[in-house]
């Protein structure tokens, strides 16, 4: 992790941090697995197909930067921004298989799906995320010791959108017998569609009075 700051030389200040990181492990960062609700213990393939030691965790961000800087305007204004850089996270790929009958009769057995890895986590990535935001303020004296400042927040000033596509074919897997290649594949009904939409650009107007 680097940080780096500059006192105000010239009517302009800036602050920034740059965080290369590497977060890698088999259990998951995840709510259930932090609080000891992990699947790992669940079946062999969990830590078996496609999850190495050196797996990229799921919110690992190889890449953080994050700027901000302000800039003394004519009569007193300041303008501000605020820049932010993280990498995508993992998206990987995964497929639940279905016991064939025929199995699960010959081993009297109980017919429970298991969901395991196509790809080892950190093979392929979400869309990296960028925002700007800027701010214009000015501040004025208010009686004998007070102050008052009006400020304008532009957020995602650039506009940027984002639209999740989902990458994972996942869905389901039913194998015709065991050891075998033959069977039928389910997709997920939500493979290559757009599960989620972001990036609205805001206006804010906003009065701070200190006294």
């Amino acid at each position: 992790e680097i940080a780096f700051q500059k006192r105000m030389l010239n009517n302009l200040q800036l602050i920034g941090s740059l965080v290369i990181s590497k977060t890698t492990g088999n259990i998951g960062l995840n709510y259930d697995a932090s609080s000891g609700f992990s699947r790992a213990a669940d079946n062999p393939n969990f830590l078996l197909v496609n999850l190495p030691e050196d797996s990229s965790l799921d919110f690992d961000r190889p890449l953080v930067l994050k700027l901000m800087g302000t800039y003394k305007l004519p009569y007193d204004f300041f303008a501000s921004c605020y820049y932010t850089y993280m990498s995508g996270t993992p998206l990987p790929r995964s497929v639940t298989v279905i016991p064939p009958a025929s199995w699960v009769q010959d081993n009297n057995a109980y017919s429970e799906p298991a969901t395991v890895l196509l790809e080892k986590p950190g093979t392929r990535r979400a869309e990296p995320y960028h925002n700007f935001d800027l701010r214009i303020e000015k501040e004025f004296g208010f009686g004998s010791s007070g102050r008052i400042s009006i400020y304008v927040d532009i957020l995602n000033a650039l506009g940027k959108k984002y639209s999740f596509i989902s990458k994972n074919d996942g869905g389901f897997w039913f194998p015709d017998a065991e050891n075998t290649t033959q069977g039928t594949r389910v997709l997920s009904e939500n493979y290559k569609k757009i599960t989620s939409l972001s990036g609205t650009r805001m206006i804010r107007l906003g009065l701070n009075l200190r006294f």
